[in-house]
C-alpha cells in the first residue's frame, strides 16, 4: 500500500508563488501592450483613425485602462489585454475594408465625371 503524504505549503510560500505568478502576468502582458500599442500607432500613422474613429478611440482607452491596472492589478490588465487582442485585428480589418470602397466609390465618381 502506498502512503499518500500530504504537503502543507507554508503562507509565506504561498506568497512568495503568488508574487512569481504575477510577475510573469506583468511580463507578458507588458510584451502584449508594447505591440498592440505599435499595432494602433500604425493603423494611425495610415490613417485607418479616419475609416474607424470610435473603434480606434475604443483601442486607446484600451490601452490606457491597461497600462492604469498593471501596477493595482495586474491580472486586470491581463484580461484588459486580452480583449484588445481580440478587438485589433478585426477593427484593422474593417478600417481597411472602410478605406477600400470608399476610394473605389470616389474613382468610380471621377470616372463618371471625366466621361
Amino acid at each position: 500500500m502506498s502512503r499518500s503524504v500530504s504537503y502543507r505549503i507554508s503562507p509565506a510560500e504561498m506568497e512568495r508563488r503568488r508574487k512569481l505568478y504575477l510577475a510573469r502576468i506583468k511580463e507578458n502582458t507588458v510584451g502584449f501592450i508594447n505591440r498592440f500599442q505599435k499595432m494602433y500607432d500604425k493603423m494611425l500613422s495610415e490613417g485607418l483613425d479616419r475609416y474607424a474613429p470610435n473603434e480606434l478611440n475604443e483601442i486607446r482607452i484600451l490601452l490606457l485602462q491597461t497600462r492604469n491596472a498593471m501596477d493595482k492589478d495586474v491580472e486586470k490588465a491581463q484580461n484588459i489585454s486580452r480583449n484588445i487582442g481580440q478587438k485589433i485585428s478585426q477593427i484593422r480589418s474593417l478600417a481597411v475594408t472602410v478605406k477600400k470602397k470608399i476610394e473605389f466609390e470616389e474613382k468610380e465618381k471621377r470616372t463618371k465625371l471625366l466621361a
